[in-house]
């Protein structure tokens, strides 16, 4: 698990160049994640350290349970609203179809008439991702299907569907923070410079904007973003098994010294016959070399079982297969 969540890059390209672009509150030294569209919208214009910026609909619980009208049946499901750039940030593919572009945001305040859904979803409902393309779902309004994501990808959480938004150009409240930003740095572009640029445009904002004037901006990256939550609690999780290993090993040599003062006699016997200690050390460190190799490859074969992803493919007859399926 640590290996997994906190070693390795994020599933998307380049992922080492994705960041969070975050709201930090002068008065408190507090971060949020939670950003204003009017505040997005002149980070995207003034900086030119990101190859692309994105927001989404911010908050937790934001797009949890719509109702929502597949057909003839009513389902709950969670979404999120984005921007045009949303998809390409995260270097992804559809399945099927299209993903949201900035052709698809609505304009003069329009509802939006398109979605991409999840590909898990799509199977779920409609048998399968190509079977989606085109169907309608109503949700406050009907949406077509243009495009269903690639198996895994459901970010931020678990999300079901994608629709797009204006989500600066109507706006003018700052103080309204409704998104979330993310962005993709360009190539050559370190965190410490996007820092230093973005933090010295949100100086200049607070100066420009009554609104702005206790904030400014943080970059991350979105690795520590998406991670940081389980970062304390997988290393005291670690650390667990490694006093648990310790314990194990201290067992082991206990077991082997009792093991070896009840072959006192043989030991004797062996350096009565001529072994000199060199031969007797040699010995018994190769008995405790074959017994730690069975015991290392019993622990690899078992850990490999256990890990190996491919082994705990969910058999619900409308899963796709994932090896992230949401069924249980």
């Amino acid at each position: 698990m640590v290996n997994t969540v906190l070693l390795q890059p994020l599933p998307y390209p380049d992922a080492e160049r994705l960041v969070s672009i975050e709201t930090l509150w002068t008065n408190t030294g507090r971060a949020s994640e939670d950003v204003s569209g009017p505040d997005f919208h002149d980070w995207r214009a003034r900086s030119d350290v990101f190859e692309t910026m994105a927001v989404y609909s911010g908050g937790d619980n934001a797009g949890d349970n719509i109702a929502t009208r597949v057909g003839d049946r009513a389902v709950f499901a969670n979404a999120r609203f984005v921007s045009g750039d949303f998809f390409a940030i995260f270097g992804q593919d559809a399945s099927a179809g299209r993903l949201l572009t900035e052709k698809d945001i609505p304009a003069g305040g329009a509802d939006p008439p398109v979605a991409v859904v999840a590909h898990l979803w799509a199977v779920t409902h409609f048998g399968s991702a190509e079977a989606a393309l085109g169907r309608n779902i109503s949700r406050a309004g009907r949406l077509e299907i243009v495009g269903v994501a690639a198996p895994g990808f459901s970010y931020p959480g678990a999300i079901d569907f994608w629709i797009p938004w204006p989500t600066t150009e109507r706006e003018t409240q700052r103080g309204q923070h409704n998104y979330r930003a993310v962005a993709k740095l360009k190539p050559g572009v370190d965190l410490t410079r996007a820092q230093t640029q973005m933090r010295a445009i949100g100086e200049a904002l607070a100066r420009q904007y009554p609104e702005d004037r206790l904030k400014t901006v943080r970059v991350i990256s979105l690795h520590e973003r998406v991670t940081g939550n389980l970062e304390a609690t997988l290393w005291v999780l670690m650390s667990a098994v490694g006093v648990v290993w310790v314990i194990g090993c201290a067992n082991i040599a206990n077991l082997l010294l009792a093991r070896a003062s009840n072959r006192a006699r043989e030991i004797a016997l062996r350096a009565a016959l001529g072994a000199g200690r060199g031969r007797v050390v040699r010995q018994l460190l190769t008995e405790s070399c074959v017994l730690a190799g069975a015991a290392g490859l019993a622990g690899l074969v078992l850990a490999s079982m256990l890990m190996h992803r491919e082994s705990w493919r969910c058999h619900h007859p409308t899963c796709p297969g994932s090896t992230r399926c949401g069924w249980t």
